[in-house]
């Protein structure tokens, strides 16, 4: 988990706490991979800075597309339950960055 300047932060990095603005607001929700669309909606409500999380590392790297941001994504999830791997599976296939072999397991 990393607190990073807005201006260093990359599209592929998953936030690791709620983004608010100045109101309290709730703009994005912990756990979402953010995108460049995510990235001009924070640059417009003027925030800051933001916690972002790389999977367990110190730094604040991008996020590989696939299995870290799918795991961040479902972590509160029952990982066995069918329901649970079909979305897992097909938000692995759908991620932007994908080399197509990472979408098929679990």
């Amino acid at each position: 988990m990393a607190k990073i300047q807005i201006q260093d932060v990359q599209a592929g990095m998953v936030l690791n706490g709620d983004v608010t603005d100045e109101a309290g607001h709730v703009l994005l929700k912990a756990g979402v991979s953010l995108s460049k669309h995510h990235l001009a909606l924070l640059h417009a409500h003027g925030v800051s800075s933001i916690q972002v999380d790389n999977g367990g590392g110190e730094t604040a790297a991008p996020a590989k597309a696939g299995h870290a941001d799918t795991e961040q994504l479902f972590r509160n999830l029952d990982p066995d339950h069918p329901l649970v791997r079909e979305l897992k599976r097909l938000h692995q296939q759908r991620q932007p960055n994908s080399n197509g072999g990472d979408g098929d397991e679990d």
